[in-house]
């Protein structure tokens, strides 16, 4: 949908989809992501982890302004990993005539484009996008959970219990939400730029042309089913990498001190 000119709903692009390319379709570009997106999320969570660990002894910030510096840093240091992934995925994507072999796409890739305008393409808007995304979504998951006492749960020890585990998954659904709501306009420019395979595109171009075409509306293309989809992916992940978190006593420094009070 992002990639389409005019406004297309989700019943309409998914038909074509399906009369075009039948089932094998919808799940063009899913190779990449299943190879990158496991270690990208592993480094992004884990990063998150440890720089908070390390703003708790330095530092006197509350929960959800440590989330928000420690979020946006990690989205930063893991562009390195995820940006070939996120590029291969998109030209898989947008690439309706065949299936895509990635070996052979990466060499050909670094032949035609080279390495960092080819593999690391659209790497400056995948950062405006990622580093005030991942931000905004760690800050809005301590935020909500705040707001359900979800801290003191903890202390009791019955922040894992039936309730609290559906308030957790809420709060989570909800924060992926809110971070697309930030950076969904500079994945569609960062797409945009990623599809342009003979040439270097600025943003700035990019956003022209965009806006030019369809108005303020071309940067919400496909916003409905990010939206979805957004929310059932982290409401199962991140109380599912807390909880792991949790269980195995990597938690922060303060959350340690209280298990071993």
């Amino acid at each position: 949908m992002q990639t389409q000119e005019g406004h297309s709903s989700f019943v309409k692009v998914c038909a074509e989809t399906y009369r075009g390319e039948g089932v094998r379709g919808f799940f063009k570009g899913l190779v990449s992501p299943l190879v990158g997106v496991t270690p990208y999320n592993t480094l992004v969570f884990t990063s998150t982890e440890a720089i908070k660990n390390e703003l708790t002894k330095r530092t006197e910030l509350s929960e959800e302004q440590k989330s928000l510096v420690a979020g946006s840093a990690s989205g930063a240091l893991a562009l390195v990993i995820y940006n070939p992934v996120e590029l291969l995925k998109v030209r898989a994507q947008v690439n309706r005539v065949e299936s895509i072999n990635y070996g052979k796409a990466t060499m050909a890739l670094l032949r035609n484009e080279g390495f960092f305008g080819g593999v690391y393409k659209g790497m400056m808007a995948l950062m405006m996008r990622d580093v005030p995304g991942w931000g905004i979504y760690f800050f809005s998951y301590e935020f909500l959970k705040r707001q359900f006492n979800m801290q003191e749960a903890k202390r009791n020890g019955t922040d894992n219990n039936r309730l609290n585990l559906m308030i957790k998954m809420w709060c989570a659904g909800v924060a992926g939400q809110c971070s697309w709501f930030v950076s969904y306009p500079l994945d569609i420019i960062k797409t945009q730029i990623q599809c342009t395979e003979d040439r270097r595109v600025p943003m700035r171009e990019v956003t022209r042309k965009i806006y030019q075409a369809e108005g303020v509306q071309g940067f919400f293309k496909g916003f409905s089913p990010t939206l979805t989809r957004s929310f059932i992916v982290n409401a199962v992940a991140l109380p599912a990498y807390e909880y792991l978190n949790d269980r195995y006593c990597y938690g922060t420094v303060g959350e340690r001190r209280t298990h071993s009070d």
